[in-house]
């Protein structure tokens, strides 16, 4: 209650250091969601909590009370605390003067309702420092009340047991609120990712800490498939929102694709030009609606893409097939995903006040091209936009064979699908080809000059024992029984780090596709990579796993 909006006294606002510090960051940020937890009772609630609007809805109220109620479902109940209750502050809570989530909302808006502050304690504060301008203060900031006892029991806290599940054994007032925060983070802004193509479950988009523009994705997410397929199997999923109120698949050949697609940006319709086709359009629901995700990732045809390690897919899984009977083999395409998502949170009751459109960023941000703000202070800048589009996958036709299955769905499939991306050279700048230095392994530990074991620990020149201890060979004057330990040492270190590093690079070519035995005899370019192939089919070649791949290699 120490913030400049519905109050008419200067002094009675910023009178707090911690008033003060959550304003300065609030003038260095365009925030979209923010939350503000309290204790006394169980409630998730939002605007309004002001007097001068006890009565009214504000513009914004229909996507507040969807997120606050996807709040209470994530969050869950246990024992006898029920799952939060929700609604505006006036109702549910009461209403304040000076309330932190009114002014983080309503601030650049709506200005009659915010004053200046001149508080006298700490030495005062400038009063510059609460005139703002109209970006800045347009946040979901939403206010939870956590428990009825402000000190609950120990036994109420919660576990670290599968906090991610709402019906954990281990949920308490802890857990279930880091579920809740971490619902505001996925929700901030939607996503879209291609997750499988012709049976094959692809990799997260998302690699830390990894170079993306240029259009690097025609080299980190890039398959391989038969040529003449009349139906190519995409499938995708959604994030970030409640509804999918639009998706489709586009897809061209890559050298036909505007410049402006480079794999990192959003951009607007017009500006992907002539050259994509569109797939069907259709909708469903995501994990954060009430209804769940609609298509279920169960339903998934893509192998384990519901239920690989790390990468599981708990969001709805789209699905279609396109036609790739046309293209050549050698040529690479270019498949995009493209969503609209949460149309619902434009709309407004009809008791709202102000009489205003939608005011806060979030909301705007996925339902308003024309909605532009660009921060005074910092020029950070929010856009609205329609279409949300995924990282691309890159399609390579290439010398498979063409298996008809069935798939668990149901459905039938002309399978044929090998990951071929080539992350290391992108990420770690590691060329296999040319056996250079300073590639990283899956577990992102750094290539020394022995390379890295088993178990991912940095080698020295020497090697690595198998305890994962550095290998310490130190020969001693004066005994020619120690000088020959140590070379003979040296020798099986030597040769023990060579194995590993064959065996490594074997395994990693192997599972990554970045290099299998090549046959010769015929060549086709495939962007900046040669991919060789025998004439008459490829051999296949099975893994440690027993796994069936083409013999290829990217040069």
């Amino acid at each position: 209650r120490d913030f400049p909006y519905d109050l008419t006294d200067p002094k009675l606002c910023m009178q707090t250091i911690a008033g003060r510090t959550i304003n300065e960051l609030f003038r260095e940020h365009l925030f979209q969601l923010s939350i503000t937890f309290h204790g006394g009772m169980e409630a998730i609630a939002y605007e309004w909590g002001a007097p001068s609007y006890l009565d009214w809805m504000s513009p914004d109220d229909e996507a507040q009370a969807q997120i606050a109620n996807a709040y209470s479902r994530y969050a869950g109940g246990f024992g006898r605390h029920r799952p939060y209750q929700t609604g505006t502050m006036n109702d549910v809570v009461y209403f304040v003067r000076g309330g932190m989530e009114d002014w983080a909302y309503a601030g650049s808006f709506d200005p009659d309702r915010v004053i200046p502050c001149q508080p006298e304690q700490y030495g005062g504060y400038p009063k510059e420092r609460t005139i703002y301008d109209e970006s800045t203060l347009r946040t979901f900031n939403m206010l939870v009340e956590t428990s009825d006892v402000k000190s609950p029991v120990r036994d109420d806290l919660g576990t670290s047991h599968d906090p991610f599940n709402t019906n954990s054994q281990g949920n308490g007032h802890i857990s279930r609120n880091i579920r809740l925060a971490l619902l505001a983070l996925d929700l901030v802004q939607p996503y879209v990712s291609i997750v499988g193509a012709n049976g094959l479950a692809l990799r997260d988009d998302v690699v830390p800490l990894t170079y993306r523009g240029d259009r690097s994705c025609a080299y980190t997410k890039k398959i391989m498939i038969p040529p003449g397929l009349n139906d190519t199997l995409i499938e995708w999923t959604v994030g970030g929102a409640m509804s999918v109120d639009f998706t489709t698949v586009l897809f061209a050949r890559w050298g036909d694709v505007p410049d402006i697609v480079d794999g990192a940006s959003q951009y607007d319709p017009e500006h992907l030009g002539l050259a994509f086709r569109y797939a069907p359009a259709m909708g469903g629901t995501t994990r954060w609606h009430q209804d769940g995700p609609q298509p279920p990732p169960s339903e998934a045809i893509s192998s384990s893409i519901s239920t690989m390690g790390g990468d599981s897919t708990l969001g709805p899984i789209f699905r279609t097939m396109i036609d790739t009977s046309d293209f050549q083999i050698g040529e690479t395409i270019a498949v995009i995903a493209v969503a609209n998502v949460d149309k619902s949170w434009a709309m407004q009751p009809d008791d709202i006040n102000p009489d205003l459109p939608p005011q806060s960023h979030i909301v705007n941000a996925r339902t308003n091209p024309q909605w532009r703000h660009t921060q005074a202070s910092t020029g950070k800048v929010i856009q609205g936009r329609n279409d949300w589009y995924s990282i691309p996958l890159t399609l390579v036709i290439g010398p498979m064979q063409v298996d008809e299955i069935d798939s668990p769905a149901g459905v039938s499939l002309q399978e044929g699908a090998f990951e071929i991306s080539d992350r290391y050279r992108m990420e770690y700048g590691y060329n296999f080809e040319e056996g250079q230095d300073g590639g990283r392994d899956e577990n992102s530990q750094r290539l020394s000059g022995g390379g890295v074991d088993e178990n991912s620990q940095q080698l020295n020149s020497g090697g690595v024992e198998d305890d994962s201890q550095q290998s310490k060979v130190v020969g001693k004057t004066g005994g020619m029984g120690d000088g020959v330990i140590t070379v003979v040492v040296v020798i099986i270190v030597a040769l023990v780090s060579a194995f590993t590093v064959v065996h490594y690079k074997r395994r990693e070519q192997l599972r990554r596709g970045l290099k299998v035995v090549m046959s010769d005899e015929d060549e086709h370019r495939f962007g900046d990579g040669t991919i060789s192939y025998a004439e008459g089919g490829i051999d296949s070649n099975p893994d440690e796993s027993g796994m069936e791949l083409p013999k290829f290699s990217i040069d």
